[in-house]
């Protein structure tokens, strides 16, 4: 599976900030890779992190057919000071489902 995903991230577009790569699976679905450290880190309060915390994401997005987005699935690799996965935090659509 990890093949998989390095897959779609190659055939990604970087954005002009370079802290996205997205890719569009279909005409209605697009995943997009983030990076969120430094001074581009946020709160993730969901996770209990009340703070601005470095973290990467990997979120699929899925258009509805009044051109609303719906997050189906939003994976947060929280990130250590040596850019060490130390923990995860999935939502989404899909995610609540389970």
């Amino acid at each position: 599976k990890v093949d998989q995903i390095v897959e779609v991230m190659k055939r990604g577009k970087i954005s002009d900030d370079g802290r996205r790569i997205v890719t569009y699976l279909d005409d209605r679905t697009k995943v997009i890779f983030g990076l969120d450290v430094g001074k581009n880190a946020h709160r993730l309060d969901i996770g209990g992190y009340t703070n601005p915390v470095d973290h990467m994401n990997i979120e699929i997005q899925v258009s509805k057919t009044r051109g609303n987005v719906r997050i189906a699935w939003d994976l947060h690799l929280i990130l250590d000071k040596n850019r060490q996965v130390i923990n995860q935090i999935i939502t989404g659509d899909r995610a609540r489902r389970k």
